[in-house]
C-alpha cells in the first residue's frame, strides 16, 4: 500500500474545520507519527513533503497556520513551510487567545528542556502571594 493510502485509511475528516485528522499513533506532543522504514515520521511534514514541496533533508519545518489548532491535522492547506522562528511566533499568536481555567488569559512562557511551558500570569502572581 502506498504512503497516500495509508494516511488516507488512518484520517477522519472533519467538515466544519476541514482538518484531516491522524487516528493512530500520536507522539509526545500530539502530532500525528507513522512508521517508515523502522522510522517515527510526523504525519504533517510528510504532508508538507508531498503536497507543498518541502526538502525532506531541510532544517525548514511543515507549520500549522493559525487557523489549525489540531498538532494531527495534515490537510496541506492548514500547513505552511516555515522556519523554527515563524512557528513560534504563530505559537505565541494562538497561546494569546487560550486561557487558563480561571479565564485569564495566557501568556507566560519559560524555556525548559522539554521546550517552551506556557502559563498564567496572574495565577502564578496569586499562587505566590
Amino acid at each position: 500500500m502506498n504512503l497516500l493510502n495509508r494516511l488516507n485509511k488512518n484520517t477522519n475528516r472533519d467538515s466544519k474545520t476541514g482538518c484531516w485528522l491522524w487516528n493512530l499513533t500520536k507522539d509526545r506532543y500530539g502530532y500525528g507519527i507513522i512508521r517508515i522504514d523502522g522510522k517515527n515520521k510526523r504525519v504533517h511534514r510528510l504532508s508538507a513533503i508531498k503536497f507543498l514541496g518541502l526538502d525532506p533533508n531541510t532544517d525548514l519545518l511543515a507549520c500549522h497556520k493559525n487557523i489549525c489548532h489540531n498538532k494531527n491535522c495534515w490537510n496541506p492547506d492548514h500547513l505552511y513551510i516555515g522556519t523554527h522562528k515563524d512557528n513560534m511566533n504563530d505559537d505565541d499568536r494562538k497561546i494569546l487567545k487560550a486561557r487558563c481555567k480561571q479565564g485569564h488569559l495566557i501568556t507566560g512562557k519559560v524555556r525548559t528542556k522539554h521546550g517552551i511551558r506556557r502559563y498564567c500570569v496572574a495565577c502564578n502572581r496569586l499562587s505566590n502571594k
